[in-house]
Formats: structure tokens, C-alpha cells, sequence
């Protein structure tokens, strides 16, 4: 049989199979189709978009961002002297001390201006003592210009009054400060004190002989650990 004699036998079979054929390659490219519609975008692609989404270098500065947000911790300073409302005050990470002395209704009258630090950091607990005028002069006290890298932890006017490697100024020092010293009780500190406001400061650590109850032993023992 023929070729052409077949296809007018078999033409009627012939044209169902490709109508089914071709219905079924439709079908088939429909779900290719609507398949990539649904697939994921790529970054390209949503950019092109308009896609507002965050790649992982984004996520990670906003989460970043979110952490130095909660850093902002709540400090609290306690401020004495002579301010207006001595007492302890909340604050916040980057205050300074001129921030603390206004929330402490700002500075009085009889206060030492020139030994506070206004531009310093406050950190959470730090005590902060502004001293009176009275108070600096009976210390012997001196305008304070620091830098940052020195800049004491304590703001200038506290009664903690920085020493020379560690040795307690006989010039400066306090009660509290003098007793600490070794044979040093508080009517010894007391003495030196009261010397120190009739006689002015002490001009050499021999001088310390000359105060009431103390002899050249207590000072050649006292020697390494004073200064004046």
C-alpha cells in the first residue's frame, strides 16, 4: 500500500492523535508557565521590581543598629557638695558631668567652679563631690586643666584627691585619707590638719616633725608612702 493510500485510510485516527498531542504539549507548557510566575525573585530581578526586601548584609547593620539602641543603658551618679539638690540621679550612656550638676538644680554660690570637669563622661555609680571655695583653699587646691587620656575617673572637686604615684599628699589629704597612712590615728590627722591651717602647707616631709605627736621616726616610716 502506499503512502498516500494510507493516509486517507488512516486519516481520521491520524488528525484525533495530533489534536491530542497538541493539547497535551499545551498543557504542559501552561504549568512551565504559571511554575516560573511563582518562582522566587532574585535580588536583580526584585531590585528591577521594586521588591522592597533586605539582602543579609542589610539585615545584619539594621539588627547592629537595633543592639546599639538597647546599649543606651540607664547610669546612676550620686553628686554631693555644693549643688543645689545633692542626691543620687539617672542617666544616661554619653551624659556628661555638666549634665549631672543641672539635674542637681546647678552650682551654688560657694561653689569651686574651676576644679569641675564639665565635658567628662559619667559612668554608672561614679561620685562626684563639688567642692566650695572654702573647701579647695583649705586643700590647696588649683585650677584643673586635663585631657582626655589623663582625664581621672572621678570628676576635679572630688575629695579623693589624686596622688603622686600612689602617696598621700600631707598638703591635700584629708582625715579620712590620713588615717590611712601606717601610725597615723585620727588625732594624729587632726594635728597635721590643724598645723597645716595655722602654719600653711608643708614645705618639705622634715616639716611633718614639727606637728604634735609625731617624730622623726613616724616620718623616715611614713617617707615612701607621703608627699607633699
Amino acid at each position: 500500500m502506499e503512502i498516500k493510500e494510507w493516509l486517507q485510510a488512516y486519516q481520521k485516527p491520524i488528525c484525533v492523535f495530533l489534536a491530542c498531542l497538541l493539547l497535551a504539549i499545551g498543557a504542559v507548557c501552561g504549568r512551565l508557565f504559571l511554575s516560573d510566575n511563582n518562582a522566587p525573585l532574585t535580588i536583580s530581578e526584585a531590585a528591577n521590581q521594586g521588591v522592597g526586601f533586605l539582602d543579609e548584609t542589610s539585615q545584619t547593620q539594621v539588627a547592629e543598629s537595633s543592639q546599639q539602641s538597647v546599649a543606651m543603658t540607664v547610669l546612676y551618679v550620686d553628686i554631693k557638695g555644693a549643688v543645689a539638690r545633692p542626691g543620687v540621679y539617672q542617666m544616661t550612656t554619653g551624659d556628661r558631668v555638666y549634665d549631672v550638676i543641672n539635674k542637681a538644680g546647678g552650682l551654688t554660690k560657694e561653689a569651686c567652679d574651676w576644679l569641675i570637669n564639665g565635658a567628662q563622661l559619667v559612668a554608672d555609680q561614679q561620685f562626684i563631690y563639688v567642692l566650695t571655695k572654702a573647701e579647695a583653699k583649705e586643700q590647696a587646691q588649683e585650677p584643673v586643666v586635663t585631657r582626655p587620656e589623663t582625664e581621672p575617673a572621678v570628676a576635679s572637686g572630688s575629695p579623693e584627691t589624686p596622688t603622686e604615684e600612689g602617696k598621700v599628699n600631707i598638703n591635700t589629704a584629708d582625715i579620712a585619707q590620713l588615717t590611712t597612712l601606717s601610725g597615723i590615728g585620727q588625732k594624729k590627722a587632726e594635728a597635721i590638719i590643724s598645723y597645716r591651717e595655722e602654719n600653711g602647707p608643708f614645705k618639705a616631709l622634715e616639716d611633718l616633725k614639727e606637728v604634735s605627736g609625731i617624730g622623726e621616726k613616724t616620718v623616715e616610716k611614713l617617707r615612701s608612702s607621703i608627699t607633699i
